[in-house]
């Protein structure tokens, strides 16, 4: 019986140290590594951090892209037809450092973006060449059509279908 009660107090303390260490105002844990903080677009890059985003892309994009260093404005849905159009619909004119011409895309997208301009695109080139990249060139993101194949137009539509995707062509 002593064994089960010490089991008892031992679990009821683990779980009020991992409460105190994720909900707490003064936690140790920094907020990039605590999975119940929102992502922020420039908190270093952690295992939490793919976690974070994905969770961010599905409901709170609007507010994390707000409180980011992102040129961009809020649009209402496109429905454009059943398999086409844009929800949680943005307009992006510059992520971070880099401005690019405005494009509508969806907010996930328009994250993503952002998070690869900070911690993947801007220290690589600063690393590469010694510079910082001031404007991303793209085609488009949304373009409802299908897959296109080497065997030609496929049934499945493309991920611009939905402006869940980016041609970027190039920098400057």
């Amino acid at each position: 019986m002593r064994g089960i009660a010490n089991a008892i107090i031992l679990v009821g303390v683990v779980a009020l140290l991992v409460y105190t260490g994720l909900y707490h105002p003064r936690s140790p844990l920094p907020r990039e590594w605590n999975p119940t903080k929102t992502l922020v677009v420039s908190d270093p890059v952690t295992p939490m951090t793919s976690w974070k985003l994905r969770r961010s892309a599905s409901g709170s994009c609007l507010e994390v892209l707000a409180k980011a260093d992102v040129a961009m404005k809020s649009l209402p849905d496109l429905n454009e037809t059943d398999v086409c159009g844009i929800r949680d619909r943005v307009e992006i004119s510059r992520v971070g450092r880099a401005r690019l011409d405005p494009v509508e895309t969806s907010c996930p997208i328009a994250l993503r973006l952002a998070m690869w301009e900070q911690h993947g695109l801007q220290p690589l080139a600063q690393e590469a060449f010694g510079v910082q990249v001031s404007k991303i060139h793209h085609l488009s993101s949304y373009n409802c059509r299908a897959l296109r194949t080497v065997e030609g137009s496929s049934s499945r539509m493309s991920t611009h279908a939905t402006a869940e995707a980016i041609d970027v062509t190039g920098f400057s």
